[in-house]
């Protein structure tokens, strides 16, 4: 089919990470966790349409993709977020920020 349609195929991958023998599924735990609410919420999506829809119609679509988009975007804010806070300490030292010249910025004077 590719002579006929004079079709050309490229692959391009990505030498070093087949060197490192990285890949989506195996590297990362963000990845995974994505995954797994995503279809929680699509799940949860058609469970409420289908619990709904016959009895108020096309607004249950619509309400139940907005509740279960908000359930299971403050569902891991709400558990992961305190989890964040507590791992963040406060500093001891003074953040001192110095400026990229080695001399003052020159001042203008308007009189």
């Amino acid at each position: 089919m590719a002579k006929k349609y004079d079709l050309k195929l490229h692959v391009f991958t990505n030498p070093r990470g087949i060197e490192e023998n990285i890949g989506p599924f195996s590297h990362g735990s963000r990845v995974h966790t994505q995954v797994i609410f995503a279809l929680a919420m699509a799940a949860s999506t058609l469970a409420l349409e289908l619990l709904l829809t016959p009895k108020f119609g096309l607004p249950a679509m619509i309400w139940s993709t907005n509740v279960s988009y908000l359930c299971f975007v403050l569902l891991p804010i709400i558990l992961f977020f305190p989890r964040l806070l507590r791992t963040l300490t406060p500093s001891s030292k003074p953040v001192v920020v110095k400026a990229p010249f080695s001399q003052p910025a020159m001042a203008a004077r308007f009189d």
